[in-house]
């Protein structure tokens, strides 16, 4: 069998690299192959200060941008500085007391709507209740950690492979909820930090070289991976070799339909020049999806739940020029506006694919 391609960029680099990034022109869309328009012009790197401008060219037919001309296979380490932000260390989600009361609320609502009725315990809501409350919408969210489709049906046994899973934060919470996780991380930094410090079985590279059996787990995830990976197709066909039959795929990328691109324009924070080659559209990822036969979509749509920052970032890169992640004051204008621009997003994203992310669950098929 042919082995796994390297389909997603090595992070290990030079600090002493000076030179322009090298880059190659993309002149049509890289899910769908048709023409596009020039979305934006000038974009700079507000995040990491990667040296460089950029463009975004929006398909006709898809909706999807892309990044045109893109940094060429062999520079796009040099996107991920050293103040990227997987290199920070996770937070461990074991250590959790699960005695009080909000732990048990939750723990309940993750058996009764999830399967994982082993975290229930003797102290557990009654099983009546805990389903009645599983079917709130908001509270359901809340109990998964808001990972929406990324918090698994629990599977006894089961083993969870993370595809770009950084620092491992993921991992470390589904492993306390009973998955045999491991992951793959192309940053050998950001792996290096969840294997050291928590034990985490991540392999600091490729799909192409990772030590793991093809169709070997039983769910498969990738979040926030997707947009930083060309050729995509090539990409999604290989997460789906690693499943059994029957297992789980979970996609998370970000949204160009979304509510926020459509306010923020260029200070759409998903946009991240040069690092996010590709960001999609709903009708852009089932399109991808169709073309990988051993898969079947469940379900694709677009959550909500990071409207409010979102909407907080475009307001501070309006005012600072530059996208800060920690250290940030948010002022009380902007936390009424998100909560407005939340609320507005929730309803619209009931009747079109609006919400910030896309997330799409299918199956490999038998």
């Amino acid at each position: 069998m042919a082995p796994l391609p390297d389909s997603y960029p090595s992070i290990a680099g030079s600090d002493t690299e000076s030179l322009p990034i090298r880059t190659e022109a993309v002149p049509c869309c890289t899910v769908c192959g048709g023409t596009g328009d020039i979305a934006y012009e000038a974009l700079t790197d507000r995040l990491c200060g990667v040296p460089g401008e950029w463009r975004l060219r929006r398909c006709r037919q898809d909706g999807a941008l892309w990044l045109d001309p893109r940094p060429i296979d062999a520079d796009l380490h040099r996107c991920y500085p050293g103040n990227y932000f997987t290199h920070s260390s996770p937070v461990s989600r074991e250590q959790e007391p699960a005695n009080t009361g909000k732990e048990r609320l939750r723990r309940s609502i993750l058996a009764s709507r999830h399967g994982y009725l082993h975290l229930e315990g003797r102290r557990g809501l009654p099983s009546s209740i805990a389903r009645a409350l599983a079917w709130i919408p908001s509270l359901n969210r809340w109990a998964g950690h808001q990972m929406g489709a990324s918090m698994l049906p629990y599977r006894a046994g089961g083993r969870l492979l993370d595809v770009g899973c950084g620092n491992g934060a993921y991992l470390l919470r589904m492993r306390s909820y009973g998955w045999e996780v491991a992951g793959i991380e192309p940053d050998e930094e950001a792996a290096r930090t969840g294997a050291s410090k928590h034990g985490l079985a991540i392999h600091a590279g490729t799909m192409a070289d990772a030590p793991f059996a093809e169709g070997s787990f039983d769910a498969v995830t990738s979040r926030h991976v997707l947009e930083h990976v060309a050729p995509p197709l090539e990409f999604v066909d290989s997460l789906a070799r690693y499943l059994k039959p029957g297992g789980r795929l979970v996609i998370v990328t970000p949204n160009a339909d979304s509510l926020g691109q459509r306010l923020l324009g260029r200070d759409f924070y998903a946009l991240d020049p040069p690092r996010h080659l590709v960001i999609y559209t709903a009708r852009a990822i089932r399109h991808l999806f169709e073309q990988v036969p051993s898969l079947r979509i469940d379900s694709i749509g677009t959550p909500t739940h990071i409207a409010r920052k979102i909407y907080k970032q475009g307001r501070i890169v309006r005012r600072e020029g530059i996208f800060r992640v920690q250290g940030v004051r948010t002022r009380p204008a902007d936390r009424l506006g998100a909560a407005l621009f939340s609320t507005i997003e929730s309803a619209a994203a009931m009747v079109a694919p609006l919400g910030e992310e896309i997330e799409l669950v299918a199956e490999k098929r038998g």
